[in-house]
């Protein structure tokens, strides 16, 4: 409308002052005119008058007459042509005015509309004057500092803004700018109150019409949640990665270490009492088993493992763990509980979860000997409660979900994490500990346990101020905690399940071969398949049913559960035993009546028990 208003109101200026111009100039010269003729039309009688008084004679004024309307035809063209030339004059004069109006006025409207989308857009703009001091900022860059713009005028950015973070950033943007080239990227830059703010940075010099450079300009945008969320990001996948790794290096390793713990308990059920090398062997056999509980943790931490989880309530499971837990820690520290009065029912496996809360516990116990707070001071809390999280909490938590939550809180006022601790403290193997202290395993297979239970897990820290871990773990839909299910072992002797046949399926030449082996010593009659397939032509051959399966789980060809369901829809009731280095989430089903699961590596006399549970029950 602006474009539109302001040339009509000059047009008619221009119009008003050109007709003015055209009537003073009609005026003038019809004055003149006037004049002209007057002046000559006297001239020609007094002349006329004169000559006839000298002859003394009445002369014919016809000819004069004549020859003077003539003469003032000439002088009114002449008029006229000055008159159209005037008038010519006067409109090229207008149309040329008009033109530089326009001109000057479009300039002006452009200049409004780049004034008013600069003042009024929502990014930053900072023009900097040659010795490098603010010359002019924005509203949109006053909100992004904290800062008015009287407090910016007149002082040096770098000064300002300048924090610990990209140093090398802003070196590059002054370095640019000031060699009249571009800069794009990303600075890191102080709020008013203190916080650091990201910001999405582009930086340029501005010329004048002779290519000189007359100001550096700067606009950015805040990225600070884009680079926050991009973390996250960049951090949860390099922990997928390193789980993938782990689970695929665990689950072979299991393999490997159900064959040596095997051969180690059956040597040392073999070796004499008084045999020399017998405490050898039980340090050989310690070892492997300390390894399997690293591989556990491993397992954990990659969500690989196979899990029951049923409907537990918090409150009942976090009560009968606090006299365990008080011992767990010590008397010198204060450990508090703030627990609902309501039940607090989620979805999880029992184990898994005590599991959780152990660890965490543990870890604020070994923060708070490292510091330097009194013996009476050391204090842990651990908190129960249900939260609802909104969306504005999601989309600042990246993995969490909304919806309404259990909230386990863990807190301490221990040593503290730096921010590279923070970043690093879930990844396996890594930790803050001295030599010896601890494996690095425990918030890695907290991490993996949260995260197989579709949980979010947070953790906040200060050097010096302590360590806050909240957990949001869903909460269950029927709130009715689940019985938990469980083998009853029978009264029968195990001597009655003797003789009965197994059908064992493992695709690991060497576990097949020992656990074959001692199956067969143990009284019982073995067959062996290497994969599922190669199991169901082996029960069509012997045309009737195993007394019980004891499978593995993930094999070439057919796996352990579509294994177990096929033999099952067959032969409804039969015993199956299930093993495994690990599996995927995909994989885990809810194990079924007479259906157990044995994970890798175990040990022969724990494979015996299961299977006269299994046989006897």
């Amino acid at each position: 409308m602006e474009k539109q208003l302001f040339p009509t109101i000059n047009d008619k200026i221009l119009l008003r002052y050109a007709l003015a111009a055209a009537l003073v100039w009609t005026l003038a010269l019809f004055g003149l005119g006037l004049f002209s003729y007057q002046d000559h039309l006297h001239n020609v009688r007094a002349n006329t008058i004169e000559q006839a008084r000298d002859a003394s004679v009445s002369i014919d004024m016809e000819p004069f007459l004549a020859g003077h309307q003539q003469h003032m035809r000439k002088i009114l063209s002449a008029y006229l042509f000055l008159w159209l030339a005037g008038l010519l004059a006067v409109y090229l004069s207008f149309r040329h005015s008009q033109k530089r109006l326009v001109k000057s006025t479009e300039s002006e409207l452009q200049m409004r509309r780049l004034s008013s989308l600069i003042e009024q857009t929502p990014s930053a703009v900072l023009i900097i004057a040659l010795d490098g001091l603010i010359e002019y900022v924005n509203p949109g860059y006053e909100k992004l500092s904290g800062y008015a713009a009287a407090e910016l005028l007149g002082r040096d950015p770098r000064d300002l803004f300048a924090v610990d973070e990209k140093p090398t950033e802003r070196h590059e943007l002054w370095e640019a700018i000031t060699q009249a080239r571009s800069w794009r990227g990303v600075l890191a830059s102080r709020h008013k109150n203190g916080a650091i703010v990201y910001e999405d940075t582009a930086g340029f010099p501005l010329f004048d019409n002779s290519g000189k450079i007359i100001n550096y300009a700067v606009n950015k945008h805040d990225v600070t949640q884009v680079q926050k969320l991009q973390g996250q990001l960049f951090q949860a996948q390099r922990l997928e990665a390193v789980g993938t790794l782990a689970s695929g290096v665990a689950h072979d390793f299991n393999n490997l270490l159900t064959v040596i713990n095997s051969f180690s308990e059956i040597l040392i059920d073999e070796c004499d009492k008084d045999s020399p090398i017998r405490s050898d062997l039980v340090e050989i056999n310690n070892a492997g088993l300390r390894a399997a509980d690293l591989t556990r943790q491993l397992l954990a931490f990659s969500r690989r493992q196979v899990i029951q989880p049923r409907e537990i309530c918090l409150r009942k499971l976090i009560e009968n763990l606090m006299k365990m837990m008080q011992r767990l820690l010590g008397e010198d520290i204060d450990l508090k509980f703030d627990l609902p009065e309501t039940a607090v029912h989620v979805k999880a496996d029992p184990g898994q979860f005590e599991q959780v809360i152990i660890n965490l516990l543990v870890n604020a116990r070994d923060a708070l000997k490292q510091s330097e707070t009194d013996a009476g001071g050391k204090k842990i809390t651990l908190r129960l409660a249900e939260v609802e999280l909104d969306d504005d909490f999601v989309a600042a938590h990246e993995g969490s979900r909304p919806g309404p939550q259990a909230l386990i809180e863990i807190s301490d006022n221990g040593c503290g994490m730096s921010r590279k601790a923070q970043q690093c403290c879930f990844e396996p193997f890594y930790t803050t500990k001295e030599l010896g202290q601890g494996t690095g395993l425990g918030l890695s297979m907290v991490y993996g346990i949260v995260k197989q239970n579709d949980a979010y897990i947070t953790i906040s820290s200060e050097l010096g101020q302590g360590t806050t871990i909240q957990i949001y773990w869903p909460l269950a839909q029927s709130g009715v905690a689940d019985v938990e299910p469980e083998i009853r072992a029978s009264r029968k002797s195990f001597s009655q399940s003797l003789g009965a046949t197994i059908l064992l399926v493992e695709d690991d030449e060497k576990i097949c071969e020992i656990a074959g082996s001692r199956l067969l010593k143990a009284g019982f009659q073995v067959i062996v398949a290497v994969d599922g397939q190669d199991a169901l032509d082996k029960v069509e051959a012997l045309g009737k049913a195993p007394d019980l399966l004891f499978t593995d789980i993930v094999m070439p060809r057919m796996g352990g559960f579509e294994l177990g369901a096929q033999l099952r829809e067959r032969y409804p009731g039969l015993p199956v035993l299930y093993t495994t280095g690990y599996t995927d989430n995909s994989a885990v089903k809810d194990l079924g009546e007479n259906e157990v699961l044995l994970q890798k590596p175990f040990t022969i006399k724990a494979l015996l028990a299961a299977i006269e549970k299994l046989l006897n029950a």
